[in-house]
């Protein structure tokens, strides 16, 4: 008997298939409608030889370097990706990321596929040239898949009635790994681009403050970027350097964070952090401040976590209370391990994926009926 789903093709577009949170989550998003019998094409704007894990029918990538990447012309990338999809005809488009949403919309034009914008961040904080990009191509995309209910504050009416909300995936070797109570908490991590939206200047000042009162606290922070050096100066000059460290990305996440007793993240804002997801599902107790989109509706109202002001006095006495009570900061870790073992389970991500993309071809199949 023959599976209608067969003869589906969606094509996923994303910058690469490495480097940052949206390239993982194209990676299993691919990898979920792929095992579903769909006919999944991923197109990527240039080929990076570290990639995620996944599967799909196809890659197609448009460059072989991310050096050419960055020397390629918008309109290029425009040309190259309309001949993508009058090539492989695809019958729904999920882009991810805005500037790649914008750069499939104009190459959609006249073409009508169906095409949905994956939103990853914070609409507020993209930049002003992104924001021009979103409205231009607002009105021609067939809906948005929002990653939590708090990033619809950032959309009209008319936008939130053609959404979705699909929550982020946990990688399945997060699921269901053996919850461990911290007898005590010293050790803390965090991990993420070294960039200005994670702001790990107030942390490193707030855990100078932590210092303060117990000289015992060790952070360790893992990732790569262009803050690099002036974060390492920074710690530097504030004679920290025997208590935090700044460490290159590493690809065993998962044996880094169960190596140390909580996790730390002061972001600005956020679309909805892995890193985040990763820590509660490791079983780590978790301090952030409160950033815009996906804070609250990973921590609660701090009853899976704590939430704390951007005010560095305000972090570090966070951080002496998990030091001081490491059984409250447990509790509420085992809430967090509990519940992101559910939204974010692969099972139920997918289950929620699939719903969403029936629903939407079958919205896209009732307008074009009734245009006829």
């Amino acid at each position: 008997m023959n599976n209608p789903v067969l003869k589906k093709k969606i094509l996923v577009v994303v910058p690469s298939l490495s480097r940052g949170g949206a390239e993982r989550q194209a990676a299993l998003m691919a990898t979920m409608l792929h095992d579903s019998g769909y006919h999944v094409v991923i197109l990527t704007l240039y080929n990076d030889e570290i990639k995620y894990d996944f599967r799909a029918t196809k890659v197609v990538d448009l460059l072989s370097s991310y050096e050419g990447y960055k020397k390629t012309r918008k309109l290029a990338f425009i040309k190259m990706i309309r001949q993508v999809l009058l090539k492989e005809k695809p019958d729904l488009i999920c882009s991810f990321l805005t500037f790649i949403t914008y750069l499939t919309s104009r190459a959609n034009a006249r073409l009508h596929i169906p095409q949905v914008d994956m939103v990853r961040n914070s609409y507020r904080h993209l930049s002003f040239l992104k924001k021009l990009m979103f409205h231009l191509y607002k009105n021609r995309i067939t809906g948005l898949i929002l990653q939590n209910k708090e990033q619809e504050a950032y959309y009209s009416r008319k936008l939130i009635n053609k959404s979705f909300i699909l929550y982020n995936s946990l990688d399945p070797d997060f699921v269901n790994v053996p919850f461990q109570t911290r007898a005590t908490i010293r050790n803390f991590v965090a991990l993420g681009r070294l960039m200005p939206q994670k702001d790990y200047g107030l942390m490193i000042m707030a855990f100078k403050e932590a210092l303060i009162s117990n000289s015992h606290l060790k952070l360790s922070i893992y990732g790569q970027g262009p803050l690099k050096t002036k974060l390492e100066t920074l710690i530097k000059d504030q004679q920290l350097t025997a208590a935090i460290t700044i460490h290159s990305h590493v690809s065993n996440v998962k044996e880094v964070l169960l190596r140390h007793d909580a996790f730390l993240m002061t972001s600005v804002y956020e679309g909805f952090p892995n890193a985040m997801m990763e820590a509660m599902a490791t079983g780590l107790p978790v301090i952030a401040t409160p950033f815009e989109t996906g804070a609250i509706t990973l921590l609660g109202h701090n009853e899976r976590g704590t939430l704390v002001s951007r005010n560095p006095k305000e972090i570090a006495k966070a951080i002496l209370t998990y030091e001081a009570n490491p059984t409250l900061a447990s509790e509420k870790a085992k809430l967090a391990y509990e519940y992101i073992n559910h939204v974010s389970n692969p099972i139920y991500v997918k289950q929620q994926l699939l719903k969403i993309i029936t629903k939407i071809f079958g919205e896209f199949q009732g307008e074009k009926s009734n245009n006829y």
